[in-house]
């Protein structure tokens, strides 16, 4: 992939991601433990930031992480308010390819791409590229149903 601004050069991908992290109630065992919305949101959200602090992504480094105030929206096929937590990440990779893993997420929310300011994609670059989003698909939709079945 090669970014042009103006002349030809070969520059890291930049952009700041958004996710928002539901919180669905989980209803606790006997009389305590039950979680409210909120809760459950922030408790994912915080599990996959360290995850992301802790564990290093080839081809990718995240640059700043902010989290926003959670908030809740009332969903009518559940009769009931799902809280979100979200967060920003602002990552830069070596190529779009990179940001697949990211923006197939389920959370994802919006892209937002400060660099570079246009992409030049040769032939092979684009049939490599779809081929990495098949590949991605297939896996989150293999996590998926391994999720559903336990």
């Amino acid at each position: 992939m090669k970014v042009k601004l103006g002349e030809e050069v070969e520059e890291k991908v930049r952009c700041r991601i958004r996710f928002d992290f539901p919180g669905y109630r989980k209803p606790g065992r006997f009389i305590f433990g039950s979680k409210d919305t909120f809760e459950v949101a922030e408790e994912q959200r915080d599990n996959q930031v360290t995850n992301w602090q802790n564990v290093p992504i080839q081809g990718v480094e995240i640059d700043h992480i902010e989290q926003k105030e959670t908030y809740a929206v009332y969903v009518e096929e559940l009769d009931e308010d799902v809280a979100y937590a979200p967060v920003e990440l602002t990552i830069s990779a070596d190529s779009l390819v990179d940001l697949l893993p990211f923006i197939m997420r389920e959370e994802f929310r919006k892209i937002e791409l400060h660099n570079p300011l246009m992409v030049n994609f040769t032939k092979t670059e684009i049939e490599k590229f779809l081929g990495k989003v098949n590949e991605e698909l297939t896996y989150r939709l293999t996590y998926e149903r391994r999720k559903q079945e336990s």
